[in-house]
């Protein structure tokens, strides 16, 4: 059924709109032939969230491969690779939410750090697939961000936290089962999850103007140029250029939230000058970041102009 997938990694970014808690792709665009024309695995800097309605075919990891049929629910994390693969010839239609478990969980416990931490490292450590039957409550939640995304009436903000909260501490409690019926992984060190550690450190310190790729590389226990050499042919940009994104990523969120000056700002996502921080954000997007904030427009679902190998979303 499935075809062979190459060793390599494409970046698909996602936005979450402003004041907004998740992000809906939903409808019938959403009928496809998954996996047609794809060489390689993808991953993401949100969490995803999908749910199957019609067909068949495989979720594929580096771990291994799980069917899924209609009724299918997967969770996978951020910066996961992965790739879905319909049955060949026939098309399946999946519906997805995705969505920051940090930002949402740091909303229901502002005042206990440790057990937010504690919480948003077990939801990145594993990924699920299983049927909404048997987890009705959790698939229920999903249906409901949907159809509130889909139609956005009155309110529907208040209603979509209301509801990722719910939906996130409903997966804390999945994620805490042991049931035959799930098909659960750890993350492994195969070789496209490699990288995976060291993603998240970047996540995790990007505003450290020290960062090194010698810190990254001791993260996934290999030398300097060997990770070097693997981050380039996985991802097709070098650790220094994913590290640049993911800095003009956060500074972007900062412009549109806040009224600060450049210089605070590229301080705040570790650019060590903000000369560096205006020739990496012109290099990667085509404008100055000073251009980038006077026009609102770039502020919904418009932040990157993304090469062949950083796509923005699908």
């Amino acid at each position: 059924m499935a075809k062979k997938k190459k060793d390599s990694i494409e970046y698909r970014y996602y936005e979450i709109g402003q004041d907004e808690y998740v992000l809906a792709l939903f409808g019938e665009s959403w009928i496809r032939d998954y996996g047609r024309d794809v060489d390689g695995f993808h991953f993401h800097n949100l969490m995803e969230i999908g749910i199957c309605h019609e067909g068949h075919g495989e979720m594929s990891y580096e771990e291994g491969r799980f069917p899924y049929q209609p009724g299918t629910i997967s969770v996978i994390p951020k910066n996961v690779p992965h790739v879905t693969i319909s049955e060949e010839g026939k098309k399946s239609f999946w519906e997805y939410i995705f969505l920051d478990p940090e930002k949402i969980i740091k909303g229901v416990y502002p005042d206990d750090e440790l057990f937010r931490n504690q919480l948003v490292t077990r939801l990145n450590q594993q990924y699920l697939t299983f049927m909404a039957d048997d987890c009705r409550q959790f698939s229920q939640l999903i249906q409901m961000l949907i159809y509130e995304m889909s139609r956005k009436e009155k309110h529907y903000k208040h209603m979509t936290k209301s509801l990722a909260e719910a939906l996130i501490l409903e997966l804390y409690r999945l994620c805490m089962k042991e049931k035959s019926n799930y098909h659960s992984a750890s993350m492994a060190h195969g070789t496209v999850v490699l990288l995976h550690e060291a993603l998240e450190y970047v996540g995790k310190n990007y505003m450290d103007s020290s960062l090194r790729i010698e810190t990254l590389a001791d993260i996934c226990g290999l030398s300097e140029t060997h990770f070097r050499r693997i981050f380039k042919e996985q991802t097709h940009m070098s650790p220094s250029e994913y590290i640049s994104m993911v800095r003009i990523q956060q500074a972007c969120e900062i412009m549109r939230k806040t009224d600060l000056g450049m210089d605070e700002v590229s301080g705040r996502v570790g650019f060590e000058s903000t000369t560096s921080f205006t020739r990496n954000f012109k290099k990667l997007l085509d404008i100055t970041p000073y251009q980038w904030k006077k026009h609102p427009e770039n502020y919904d679902g418009k932040i990157m102009k993304y090469n062949v190998s950083i796509l923005k979303g699908w």
